[in-house]
């Protein structure tokens, strides 16, 4: 079983995205569901083999930033946006991210990966 974390800092689409996980992703265990960075980081159950990044407008750290994080560390990363993709913050694809745009491909890519 994969462990995935998932960051969104808007907590209706944070608790929606574990939600499906739990039903539709057999093979990916959510084990942190957080709606900021430093709450990822502090949690005891970091580091997971992925996480899920879903950029906000007002969140604190940048998402490039983020990536590069999880990636150092050997985590998969998945980006997660409805925008465009020349929208979504330069640098994390840079950095070995996977931009998706919607719950089902990040499933999908995070299955395909490792």
């Amino acid at each position: 079983m994969r462990t995935v974390a998932i960051l969104d800092s808007d907590g209706g689409a944070l608790a929606s995205t574990v939600a499906w996980f739990g039903e539709h992703a057999p093979g990916l265990e959510v084990t942190i569901a957080v709606p900021s960075w430093g709450e990822l980081l502090t949690s005891e159950r970091f580091p997971p083999s992925a996480v899920v990044l879903r950029p906000r407008a007002g969140d604190r750290v940048d998402i490039a930033y983020k990536a590069r994080v999880c990636r150092i560390l050997d985590i998969d990363v998945v980006v997660l946006s409805d925008a465009p993709q020349q929208d979504i913050r330069s640098g994390h694809r840079s950095v070995g991210a996977t931009s998706v745009s919607s719950v089902e491909a990040a499933a999908e890519a995070l299955r395909t990966t490792r």
